[in-house]
């Protein structure tokens, strides 16, 4: 476990960072705001893969429309059931991006994607780095 120093965390810690016993001594306030900070961070990173994996089905689907979720779901190692979520999406709506990005958003429906520039970069980070993978792995 890592040194404390009149609260402040020392380089020590950062080996312990993973330890259910990090936080120990932290006020309420903070550990509730952690919490949140963290929730918030994670429906963020959902929504961008939700976005990104949307975009990458149906780029596919316009190449080819009579691909199979299977074949889909092998070709970008999704699982199956996450194409079928995302094809079903589409066929309730008109199939555009445009008509499926207003509908993403966490389970409780909130939209955490589009409002932010943040968002927004999120999701074009997620393509460049998706190419630069690509690029050394041909």
């Amino acid at each position: 476990m890592g040194h404390q120093d009149g609260g402040r965390r020392t380089p020590a810690d950062d080996d312990a960072i993973f330890s259910a016993a990090y936080a120990r001594g932290t006020d309420a306030v903070t550990l509730r705001h952690a919490v949140a900070a963290a929730v918030q961070e994670a429906e963020v990173a959902w929504s961008t893969a939700r976005v990104v994996m949307s975009q990458a089905v149906w780029s596919l689907l316009e190449a080819d429309p009579t691909l199979s979720v299977r074949a889909i779901a092998t070709q970008l190692g999704m699982s199956k059931s996450e194409v079928d979520r995302v094809v079903r999406r589409f066929r309730l709506e008109d199939g555009s991006l445009e008509a499926i990005r207003f509908g993403l958003g966490d389970e409780r429906g909130r939209d955490v994607v589009g409002s932010r520039v943040a968002d927004f970069n999120n999701v074009r980070a997620m393509w460049r780095l998706g190419a630069q993978r690509a690029e050394r792995e041909r």
